[in-house]
């Protein structure tokens, strides 16, 4: 038999492949991107001109003052009959008024009303009647007169009181230039006199008992 063929030789084995060159380091990593910034302000455009400066605003005209008031009548004369309440020439005053008033608008109410004969007023009383005292006010007491009664003496009581009569009374005489009056009756005064009844007067105590033997004006 013809011999047999040789056996197929085995294919060569790979060869390794050659060793890789080093490689280079990486590079870091390029920083994130900054913000970005924010847009500048457009340009103001430039000033205007001055021109000529402007001129300075009117004056106001000036305020017209308020109207005078006219002058309040003169009161008419009151005639001091002397110190302490009033009296008449029975001690009969229809009635009374009182509250703190000044003397002027003491004499101005008086003089306003017909029936008001006399009139009482003292700067600082010393009851605290009509609370004129705790309030620091003067006062004023009103006589009233439906049948002609006038004022033709004082009392004893309440000397800080002065008593004047919107009518002379009897016995007056005129003193220097006829600017005072004195009354001759005011001197001799007594112990009956008291203040004027009044529905809304609120006597003290220490005064009505001074006046509780006195006849109080009816």
């Amino acid at each position: 038999p013809p011999p047999s063929p040789p056996p197929p030789s085995p294919p060569p084995s790979p060869s390794p492949p050659p060793p890789s060159p080093l490689l280079p380091p990486k590079p870091p990593p390029p920083p994130p991107p900054s913000p970005p910034s924010p847009p500048s302000p457009p340009l103001l455009p430039p000033p205007l001109p001055r021109g000529p400066p402007s001129p300075p605003p009117p004056l106001l005209p000036p305020l017209t003052p308020p109207p005078l008031l006219p002058p309040s009548p003169p009161l008419a004369p009151a005639f001091i009959v002397g110190t302490g309440y009033c009296e008449a020439e029975s001690n009969n005053f229809t009635g009374g008024m009182t509250g703190c008033q000044s003397l002027f608008e003491c004499k101005a109410l008086c003089q306003g009303n017909v029936t008001c004969a006399a009139l009482a007023w003292a700067e600082f009383p010393e009851d605290n009647n009509d609370g004129c005292k705790d309030d620091g006010r003067p006062r004023c007491a009103h006589y009233l007169t439906s049948s002609g009664q006038t004022a033709v003496g004082t009392s004893a009581l309440s000397q800080e009181y002065t008593c004047y009569s919107m009518v002379p009374p009897p016995n007056y005489f005129l003193g220097d230039a006829g600017s005072v009056l004195i009354s001759l009756r005011g001197i001799g005064r007594t112990q009956s006199g008291c203040e004027p009844r009044s529905s809304s007067a609120s006597r003290s105590r220490s005064s009505q008992r001074r006046c509780s033997s006195a006849r109080p004006p009816t």
